[in-house]
């Protein structure tokens, strides 16, 4: 933690050209270009630091730094936004500059820590999953994966948002999930997770058909396929698919109309495709007799229900 005693503003590049000053507004870290007077900065660096404060006169207002500029038509990058009411951490960004290098080095800024109630967002080092505000490589590669993380203490909707800057146009980029095997594309990101990992995929066209082969695209209707197998014994499996959060209950009943058992009761349930299974058995854990079941999954705006066979 660091502080000027001065009554006037100092250009932080007086002080250093590779450490990164953040002041907490009340809400989010911010970068700042300029220490204020009485105001207080956090710092992160490796090892012991010696830090020169120039009493020099300064005519600067407050600022917030811009984490990068462009030196080149080579350099780009993406700037990484995550939300939630009044909550937002938008000091992320991704990309490539020609004097950076694939290691981790003075462009990548360290992500502050979390204070109070928050969201944050950053970016994952390749050492002990390190998390930077920052991550920046050298360009001239067909592609890039960038692995960031999100993380809140609040609980609702989080929004996360990519704004690409001074993007080539022949450089494609998307979002995919390892935890849903979706490629959300060029879309917001809803989530109410309060933990949860992506990769930016950005690179050639080639590259980015390359790296999306294995996932699905956002489902754009609500869908609950016939259970399989069907007849079945000892179990089925149910596969369905949300186009939108909601919360989820599913019900096997027989063929009196009679409740059989739950599977799912008003549980909370994202953007989607989801399986789950029916091992034949009642609420109280007995197996049931041969015979026609039906399955409802309801939703706040979907209801539908299939008939399942099981046959011993």
């Amino acid at each position: 933690m660091i502080a000027t005693p001065f009554p006037f503003p100092i250009d932080w590049e007086q002080i250093s050209n590779y450490l990164l000053p953040w002041y907490f507004e009340g809400t989010e870290w911010q970068p700042a270009s300029t220490l204020e007077p009485f105001y207080g900065y956090a710092v992160k660096a490796a090892a012991d630091t010696l830090i020169m404060v120039p009493p020099i006169d300064a005519n600067a207002v407050p600022a917030k730094a811009a984490i990068s500029s462009f030196s080149a038509a080579a350099e780009w990058q993406l700037q990484l936004v995550a939300e939630i009411g009044d909550f937002k951490d938008q000091y992320n960004f991704a990309g490539v500059r020609i004097s950076d290098t694939s290691d981790i080095d003075r462009y990548d800024y360290p992500e502050p820590p979390p204070i109070g109630e928050y969201i944050s967002v950053y970016f994952l080092g390749s050492v002990n999953n390190e998390h930077f505000a920052t991550d920046y490589r050298n360009p001239g590669e067909q592609g890039y994966t960038y692995t960031f993380e999100l993380n809140s203490n609040i609980a609702g909707e989080k929004i996360i948002r990519l704004l690409p800057e001074n993007l080539p146009p022949d450089v494609e980029w998307t979002v995919v999930s390892d935890e849903t095997d979706i490629n959300h594309g060029k879309e917001q990101i809803h989530t109410h997770k309060n933990k949860t990992q992506y990769n930016l995929l950005v690179g050639t066209a080639d590259y980015i058909n390359n790296m999306i082969s294995d996932y699905q695209t956002l489902p754009t209707a609500f869908a609950l396929a016939q259970n399989y197998p069907n007849p079945f014994n000892p179990s089925t499996s149910i596969r369905y698919q949300l186009p939108k959060t909601q919360h989820v209950s599913i019900r096997i009943f027989n063929i009196l109309g009679q409740l059989v058992t739950t599977l799912l009761d008003n549980e909370l349930k994202e953007t989607g495709y989801y399986q789950t299974e029916w091992n034949g058995n009642n609420t109280i854990g007995h197996r049931v007799a041969s015979g026609i079941y039906l399955l409802n999954l309801q939703t706040e705006e979907y209801n539908r229900a299939i008939k399942m066979v099981l046959q011993k």
